[in-house]
C-alpha cells in the first residue's frame, strides 16, 4: 500500500490527485499547495471524486526546506506538478528526503545551482518532465525504439 503526495493543487495537482486517489493500491495521498485559496479549491473539487476519503490537505510553502523534506518523507513517491520556476524546490526537498519525485514540468532545471552535485549523492530517484507535453509524448515516441 502506497501513499503519495502531490505538490501543486493548480490545474496539473487536482487530475494526479484524483487519479492516485483511485487507485486501489494507493491508501493515502497528500495534496500540497502554499495557498490555502488553491489548495481548498483543489479539495472541494475532488469532494465527491472516487477516493476522495483518502486525500489529505497540506498547506507547505516548499521554500521552507525543512517543512518540505519532513512532507516527503511521510510518504512514498511524491507527483511535482508545479511550475517549472518552482520544481528545483521540490527537487531539492524530494532528494533530501530521500523520497522518489516525478516532475510534469521540470524542464531545464538541471542548471539550477547545487542541483547536480545533490542529485549525485544519496540514490534517489527524480524523473523529470513527464507531463502531457512534451513528456508523455517523448516517452511514446521512445516506447517504438524499446521495441525494435
Amino acid at each position: 500500500m502506497s501513499r503519495i503526495v502531490v505538490l501543486g493543487a493548480g490545474l496539473m495537482g487536482p487530475a494526479g490527485a484524483a487519479e492516485a486517489m483511485a487507485g486501489p493500491e494507493v491508501v493515502e495521498v497528500g495534496l500540497c499547495d502554499q495557498s490555502a485559496a488553491q489548495l481548498d479549491l483543489a479539495m472541494t473539487a475532488l469532494a465527491r471524486r472516487p477516493g476522495a476519503a483518502k486525500l489529505r490537505p497540506a498547506q507547505v510553502d516548499l521554500a521552507d526546506r525543512g517543512a518540505a523534506v519532513a512532507l516527503l518523507r511521510r510518504h512514498d513517491a511524491a507527483v511535482d506538478s508545479l511550475p517549472t520556476r518552482a520544481s528545483p524546490l521540490a527537487i531539492h526537498a524530494a532528494l533530501g528526503a530521500g523520497t522518489p519525485l516525478v516532475t510534469l514540468s521540470a524542464r531545464g532545471v538541471e542548471t539550477e545551482a547545487g542541483l547536480a552535485e545533490e542529485a549525485a549523492r544519496p540514490p534517489t530517484l527524480a524523473v523529470r518532465g513527464c507531463g502531457v507535453e512534451p513528456g508523455m509524448t517523448e516517452t511514446l515516441a521512445g516506447r517504438p525504439a524499446v521495441r525494435t
